[in-house]
């Protein structure tokens, strides 16, 4: 996303109000998710416990339902001159939620593993689009012009597919993000893309 650099008092809006939302939202959901999906035909074995017992999946959603009421905070946030951010916003939202979708249906009818690959790629097109028309199209130096909408898509796809690999251990997905996600909250900070961070928060 294009890099953009706020007065502090935006960004301490941004960065608060986002992040403490997206937290208490997914706090408060997932527990009432678990109880709600317990006893429920959506449930899988722990094959990592003794005896394999029977636990809830789709926890995806309290996730996603965090990270949705974060973004419509920071967009409630922002200012009008921040338009062109809140369009990034709302792309980057319709591609997790279109990522979620693909997990959820996969959940409930099983998809081809080829479908799974490319669903996320068609769903993160409109963030690519809106990528490209922040007019950010360099990627490692290079200027990609209407090209960065497919390498942004595939890299939405990647990520979303090597998430979905990871949890083949209990936590090892979550552990992993967490390194992750703080990891590139410093780089946001560093190179200053006020977007990035909202996003990660």
């Amino acid at each position: 996303m294009k890099h953009r650099r706020h007065g502090a008092p935006t960004l301490l809006s941004y960065l608060v109000a986002s992040a403490i939302a997206a937290f208490l939202a997914t706090y408060f959901f997932l527990p009432w998710l678990i109880k709600s999906l317990t006893g429920s035909t959506a449930v899988g074995k722990d094959l990592n416990k003794p005896g394999k017992p029977l636990v809830p999946e789709m926890g995806g959603l309290g996730v996603i339902s965090g990270f949705y009421v974060g973004v419509t905070i920071a967009v409630l946030a922002s200012s009008p001159s921040d338009a062109p951010a809140r369009s990034d916003f709302y792309a980057a939202l319709l591609a997790s939620l279109g990522a979620g979708m693909v997990g959820l249906v996969d959940d409930m009818f099983g998809l081809r593993k080829r479908t799974k690959a490319w669903l996320p790629f068609l769903l993160a097109l409109p963030l690519g689009a809106a990528v490209y028309q922040s007019g950010d199209t360099f990627i490692l130096g290079i200027n990609l012009g209407i090209v960065v909408v497919v390498a942004v898509a595939l890299g939405i796809t990647s990520a979303a597919n090597a998430a979905n690999m990871l949890e083949g251990l209990n936590g090892l997905g979550c552990g992993l993000m967490i390194i992750m996600s703080a990891t590139v909250i410093v780089l946001s900070f560093i190179l200053g893309s006020v977007d990035g961070l909202v996003l990660l928060l």
